[in-house]
């Protein structure tokens, strides 16, 4: 068995280093490092490249033509592997010397498996833990599996829990060589790659959570995507406004989430085709609410929002935030009257 490591950069110079050192000393050597640089501005190609030629490496280091966007590089970096696994590999984290052995077991002994999500350690900027991980939750990997496992439980998570919410970051993953050629030929690149890839893997009873911690999950601030450990332990800043342009960018994300959701969901399921009608209706709802400032639609989320606690795209506290966005709208446009 063959393995890959998809590694897309872009201005990662300050933290590039200690993820190709714990790379480099795993345990299980990767066959295949593929590294792609979205165009960085700052010296992280220099930096690799200097890297690979001083360790005297066999891995493949290229600049996109243009800058892309993470999603599009990811892509990019999947399409040039040619391993039998492929990892998903960011820039900023740490991986623990055993990752690639301990995954690559978990595909070898489990046949029908086509992707394999690990747990981690959440750290700060200078690679210190801030929340480590724990097996004595109710939930597990920080929040993002909803049920509770033994720390090294191997699970198979099922297509319709993934939909709802993706249960891991992606530099945590790897996927069979046929899941990665599925995803490459069905992708738009609107989704996060390792969604999609999740729900690949998922669809054909495919997908696995291994409960133990395999990187440092490094948040430093800049990251593209990312829990902040407020966000993760539940007690985030509590928001209920903000910018036109913010509100509009989450209710996009809710809308590609919805559409995910109807274009996999198991059409022989009535519920789940209830569920599809409902998130869709609240997308619509939303977008009426942001474009018109009407209040009715506000309340028709909010009998909604029962049906989608589970829906990571959409909390109470935005909802409740659409009344007060309207309110204050509505306040405005007196007060400009006056």
């Amino acid at each position: 068995m063959t393995v890959s490591v998809a590694l897309a950069t872009y201005n990662g110079e300050n933290f590039v280093v200690e993820q190709l050192d714990s790379l480099r000393e795993q345990t299980r050597r990767p066959d295949e490092v593929v590294i792609i640089d979205d165009r960085s501005t700052d010296g992280t190609v220099g930096i690799v490249r200097e890297y690979i030629e001083k360790n005297g490496l066999d891995w493949r280091l290229s600049v996109a033509e243009s800058n892309s966007g993470y999603k599009r590089n990811f892509y990019n970096c999947l399409k040039a592997t040619t391993g039998d696994v492929v990892f998903l590999c960011d820039q900023d984290d740490v991986w623990y010397p055993e990752k690639l052995e301990i995954i690559v077991s978990v595909f070898e002994n489990d046949p029908d498996c086509l992707g394999v999500t690990s747990s981690f350690d959440m750290t700060d900027k200078n690679g210190d833990i801030t929340v480590p991980f724990s097996a004595d939750n109710r939930t597990s990997n920080h929040g993002l599996v909803r049920m509770k496992l033994k720390k090294g439980e191997c699970v198979e998570i099922d297509a319709k829990t993934v939909l709802l919410n993706n249960i891991s970051p992606g530099c945590t993953s790897a996927y069979r060589r046929s899941a990665v050629e599925e995803y490459l030929k069905t992708s738009d690149c609107t989704m996060p790659h390792d969604w999609e890839l999740n729900v690949v893997a998922a669809k054909k009873n495919g997908l696995r959570f291994l409960n133990l911690p395999l990187i440092g999950y490094r948040q430093h601030g800049n990251n593209t995507i990312g829990l902040t450990p407020e966000e993760e332990a539940g007690f985030g800043p509590l928001k209920m406004t903000g910018t036109v342009e913010m509100r509009f960018r989450v209710l996009r994300d809710q809308q590609l989430q919805a559409d995910m959701f109807t274009k996999n969901m198991d059409e022989s399921d009535p519920s789940q085709r209830r569920f599809s009608k409902r998130l869709q209706q609240f997308c619509r709802n939303r977008d009426i609410i942001l474009r018109e400032k009407r209040l009715w639609p506000c309340f028709k989320n909010l009998f909604l929002y029962p049906n989608f606690i589970k829906v990571t795209a959409i909390r109470f506290r935005a909802v409740v935030g659409d009344f007060l966005y309207v309110l204050k709208s509505k306040f405005k446009s007196k007060e400009q009257e006056k």
